[in-house]
């Protein structure tokens, strides 16, 4: 989950062990409901089983979140987060 109603960014990262990669890659995004909660379809090329992506969260004022954990492309390409942190007060 996020903040409610925010633009969810995905971006395909380099993996640098952090577990936090940064964006590399701008894949697409999704918005987040009232609630904080976000799911959605990206039609996107050059992903493959194993590659990491990562998101952030942008709020109506334009806060953006820093990138939230690396989540890793598997299978039918399905990408599941627990979260995309908060930005900064």
């Amino acid at each position: 989950t996020t903040f409610a109603n925010a633009r969810v960014e995905i971006f395909k990262i380099n993996d640098d062990g952090s577990g936090y990669g940064q964006g590399q890659t701008f894949l697409g995004f999704v918005t987040a409901d009232a609630n904080g909660n976000f799911s959605g379809s990206l039609t996107v090329s050059g992903l493959s089983n194993g590659d990491k992506v990562t998101a952030t969260a942008t709020d109506a004022t334009n806060n953006t979140s820093e990138f939230g954990a690396n989540a890793t492309v598997t299978g039918n390409m399905i990408i599941k987060w627990r979260e995309v942190r908060n930005p900064p007060s």
